[in-house]
């Protein structure tokens, strides 16, 4: 028999990476995950309030590419591999709207 009072989403313990985490839906999940159990690493350029305390804050900008691969690197020697990691970043260039992803691609096949 299914015990219905078993919370199936248990994450204690389990490390997780979310970059945009202080966005809208970022914080919503944050929070979510960090009520399940989970040590939490919000990734971005700006911290929240409305984030819980226990959650640690990350300075973190997507937008420069460059330096994508040594900053989540370092992250990792220092806080350990995430057993999960959550993209919830968003664009906030102003030429996001101008952009196509076959540029994109010509770009990372360089």
């Amino acid at each position: 028999m299914l015990d219905l009072n078993m919370n199936i989403f248990k994450l204690n313990a389990k490390k997780i990476f979310v970059i945009g985490g202080s966005g809208l839906i970022g914080t919503e999940i944050c929070n979510q995950l960090q009520s399940l159990g989970a040590r939490v690493y919000n990734l971005d350029v700006n911290k929240n309030s409305k984030l819980h305390p226990k959650i640690n804050f990350l300075k973190f900008d997507i937008s420069k590419d460059k330096f994508i691969e040594r900053k989540l690197t370092s992250f990792f020697k220092i806080y350990g591999t995430p057993n999960s990691m959550i993209n919830c970043s968003y664009p906030t260039k102003k030429s996001w709207p101008n952009s196509d992803f076959k540029s994109v691609k010509k770009k990372n096949d360089k």
